[in-house]
């Protein structure tokens, strides 16, 4: 196989695994700020799934180039950043429902 078969979608994936990396710190900026939070981490971590994907086709259409390791570290990296933004903005939002049931108690 030609190793330009991939090419365009390692390139993708290179792409939007910077730009997802970029979204995982700004998700985690975004942590205390509740359900905000909530949907800007699941969006990292859809678009950390979206780039492994994408590399790991672009690696099945014979793409042999140098693109892939750090197509996977900023892919991992993102789905890392945004489970624990998620978890922490989890946490955030059910304190504040707790705080609201004992206050209206």
């Amino acid at each position: 196989m030609d190793s330009n078969n991939g090419k365009g979608m390692a390139i993708a994936s290179l792409i939007l695994g910077i730009f997802s990396a970029l979204f995982g710190w700004v998700s985690l900026l975004f942590t205390a700020s509740g359900i905000t939070g909530l949907v800007i981490s699941l969006i990292t971590i859809v678009l950390g799934v979206v780039c492994l994907v994408l590399i790991s086709k672009a690696r099945k259409r014979g793409f042999t180039g140098g693109m892939k390791v750090p197509c996977y570290i900023f892919s991992i990296m993102t789905i890392v950043l945004g489970g624990i933004a998620f978890a922490v903005s989890g946490l955030f939002c059910l304190t504040i429902l707790l705080r609201q049931m004992s206050a209206s108690n």
